[in-house]
Parts: C-alpha cells; structure tokens; sequence
C-alpha cells in the first residue's frame, strides 16, 4: 500500500526522492538488532516469567498485551514518523501496520523460542493456557528490547 502512494506521487507532478521513500522502510541491519535486543532483554525475565505468569488472572495478561502494543506504538511515532519529512505521501497508520506486525512478529518469535528453550513444561505441569500466558507476559521485556536498539541509535 505504502509503495503504491510513492508510485503515484511519481507519476505525479510531484515526485518523491528515492532516498526519502526507502528512509521508511527497515533494513536488515535493524531487524537484526531488534532480534539480539529482544533475545537479551528476553533473557534476563524468562526464568521469572513462568512463576508470575501462571499466577496471572486473564484481565492482567490483556493489560499486558495492550501496554506492549502501546509502547511499540509510541515507539514508531517517536522514531521513525516523526523523521518523515512529507507527512502527506505517508500516513501514519500505514508505517504504524508495517512497524508493529514487524516488531511484535519478532517479540513473539523470541518469546516462544525462549519458553521452549529455558520453560520445562512437563515438571512444572503447566498447561496451554499457561504456556500462552508464559509467552505473552515474556514479550513485554522482548518489545521493549526490540525497539531498544532503535532508541540507542537516536543518541
């Protein structure tokens, strides 16, 4: 959709630099970083996380679910909208969808690899809804340490 606006405008009369067009996008570099920092931040409340998690009542895990969603999207109007300089050719729902099925695909992916690495299910005889919760309350910690590469870099 985002490529089909920069289309238009350059059949347009006004056309849009190249440059400016790929500053919206990811590059491999980032999405790199965002895996090591999830996986590092991750790792530091994964053994906590089983404990806190399965003594969680379902209100608070969606609470949790919405404040991770929150921050990722703070994160993307902070660092990455607020840097485009033609407001108009992008919206910001559009690079908020790119950026947050992004950074919460790659939260998700390392929460689970982190619960099926360090979490032995079987003695702790957790259920399903247990694991789900285990995963959901360990990808705070993998959100923020996603996005953290990207804050460091503004500095």
């Amino acid at each position: 959709m985002l490529s089909s606006v920069i289309m238009a405008k350059k059949r347009g009369s006004r056309k849009i630099k190249v440059s400016e067009a790929n500053k919206t996008f990811f590059s491999k570099k980032d999405i790199i970083y965002s895996f090591l920092g999830a996986l590092i931040l991750g790792l530091i409340f994964i053994l906590n996380g089983a404990a806190t998690a399965s003594e969680l009542k379902i209100g608070k895990i969606i609470l949790i679910l919405i404040v991770t969603f929150l921050i990722i999207a703070f994160k993307v109007y902070v660092n990455s909208y607020r840097k485009v300089r033609e407001k108009h050719n992008i919206k910001y729902f559009e690079l908020l969808g790119i950026r947050l099925a992004t950074y919460y695909a790659i939260t998700l992916i390392v929460s689970v690899y982190l619960a099926y690495i360090f979490i032995d299910y079987a003695t702790l005889k957790l259920g399903l809804l247990d694991m789900i919760k285990v995963i959901i309350v360990v990808s705070l910690p993998c959100a923020l340490g996603s996005i953290m590469p990207m804050l460091l870099k503004k500095f």
